[in-house]
C-alpha cells in the first residue's frame, strides 16, 4: 500500500496492487479518460463534479494500469505538481 499526493490531487495503491487516483485532473493526471460535458447522466454515479467534470471527488480506479492482471499491477507511485508516474509490475 502507497500513497502520494500532488498540489490538488492524490494516488493510492492497494494491497491487490490497483492504482486509485482523485482530485483535480484538469492536465489528465488521474489518467482517467477525459468526459464529455454531454455525460453528466452518469457524473454522480462515477464521483465526478458535473459543475468541474475533471474533478474525481471519490477514488478511482486507474483501469488502464489496474485491471491489466498480466501485468502484475502498480508498484509504484508518485504525484507531481500537475503530473502523476506510476510504474507497473511489468515496467510498462
Amino acid at each position: 500500500v502507497a500513497v502520494s499526493c500532488g498540489h490538488y490531487h492524490t494516488a493510492c495503491i492497494t494491497g491487490n496492487r490497483s492504482l486509485y487516483t482523485w482530485g483535480s485532473g484538469s492536465d489528465g493526471q488521474l489518467g482517467h479518460p477525459h468526459r464529455r460535458v454531454e455525460d453528466q447522466r452518469v457524473f454522480s454515479t462515477l464521483g465526478v463534479n458535473p459543475q468541474a467534470p475533471w474533478q474525481q471527488l471519490t477514488p478511482r480506479c486507474v483501469t488502464s494500469l489496474s485491471c491489466n492482471t498480466q501485468a502484475g499491477g502498480v508498484l509504484m507511485v508518485e504525484c507531481g505538481v500537475q503530473c502523476t508516474f506510476a510504474v507497473s509490475a511489468d515496467y510498462s
